[in-house]
């Protein structure tokens, strides 16, 4: 059913299709991507962060081998409940993986015109806001700068 579908895995997390598509990892972590599309990512309680993957990455690239390039490129451990942004070479594709506390998840977007638009950066990945996030989701400027929030 478009606008009303929806896929409930583990106790917290909740993937609706259609008008306006939520996504929910985790306690308080909240991905909304359609119609009118918000982002809220964690708190003080709960800790998540957001990191973008500066390098593009194979776009057939699934769970296991995004969670060895978190693992390998990032240095970062894919169970730990953040989230990690991914886009292919032509930044028309996007894959955003993190753990729920019951398994992978695997959030996907392609641009039917244009490409994402990607900050450039001298390490392997940066730290975002969850309103960064949503203006590189929705293909507008960002206003990334190089390391920010990073530790």
């Amino acid at each position: 059913m478009i606008g009303s579908t929806t896929l409930t895995a583990g106790g917290s997390t909740t993937l609706t299709a259609g008008g306006s598509t939520t996504l929910t990892a985790g306690g308080s972590t909240t991905l909304t991507a359609g119609g009118s599309t918000t982002l809220t990512a964690g708190g003080a309680a709960t800790g998540v962060r957001i990191w973008l993957s500066i390098a593009p990455v194979d776009g057939r690239r699934g769970f296991d081998t995004l969670a060895a390039t978190v693992r390998a490129a990032l240095g970062r451990d894919p169970l730990c409940g953040d989230l990690f942004v991914f886009r292919n070479r032509s930044a028309a594709r996007i894959k955003i993986l993190f753990w729920d506390g019951n398994g992978l998840v695997l959030y996907a977007k392609r641009l039917e015109k244009g490409t994402f638009r990607w900050p450039q950066a001298g390490d392997s990945s940066i730290a975002l806001s969850g309103a960064q996030l949503m203006e590189l989701l929705a293909g507008r400027e960002t206003g990334i700068v190089n390391n920010i929030g990073c530790t």
